[in-house]
This record gives C-alpha cells, structure tokens and sequence, in this order.
C-alpha cells in the first residue's frame, strides 16, 4: 500500500468515528481521485487495500471490528488521537500486494 493512500485514510478516520470500508473506499474515489474500477462484484478495486489498512490499524488497537460480512466491513474509531503515530510506509513483500489493474473477483469469505 503506498503512503498516499494511508495518509489519506488517516485523514478521513480523524473526522469519522463509525467506519464502513465500502463508504471509505467510495470517499477515496470521490474525493481523493483513486481508480473507480470495479471488480465483477461491483465493489471497488480500492477496496482490498482499504480493508488490508483498516485490519493493520485494528492489529494496533486503533479501531475495532464491530461487523463484518459479505457485504461490508464496519469498524469503530477507539483511539484517534494516535492516527498520527501510525507507520504511513506499509512493509508489505512484494508477493501480497494487490494489483489494482487485474480484473479478479473479489471473494472476502
């Protein structure tokens, strides 16, 4: 994941304290002007990265689960007065990153 888009999911987490990741994938695509691609299941590309960010920031103790399933994640801001402190640079290998321009369905469960 690059640093803008972690950044920019920061951002948005310091004015919002219930967190959906299928709004938060839409605001970056509204607002931000990240790719409108689509998988096949009509959910955006955008998607997985915004999901592998928000369960990095959850491993943290930043947010909390509060659902999910099929449909959408749901998150709940616990400490954002710490946002600021997370590692903007995800050290993720190569292998796991998520190419944006495939045309692959997304499958959650």
């Amino acid at each position: 994941m690059n640093s803008k888009l972690s950044i920019d999911i920061s951002d948005y987490l310091k004015h919002e304290k219930k967190i959906s990741a299928l709004a938060l994938s839409n605001y970056l695509i509204e607002t931000q002007g990240y790719s409108n691609n689509l998988f096949s299941t009509g959910r955006p590309k955008i998607y997985v990265n915004v999901l592998s960010y928000l369960d990095k920031l959850e491993r943290q103790g930043l947010i909390k689960s509060i659902n999910k399933d099929v449909f959408d994640c749901n998150y709940v801001l616990l400490l954002s007065d710490q946002l600021d402190e997370v590692d903007t640079i995800d050290k993720v290998t190569h292998e796991n990153e998520v190419d944006l321009k495939i045309d692959t369905q997304l499958s959650l469960f």
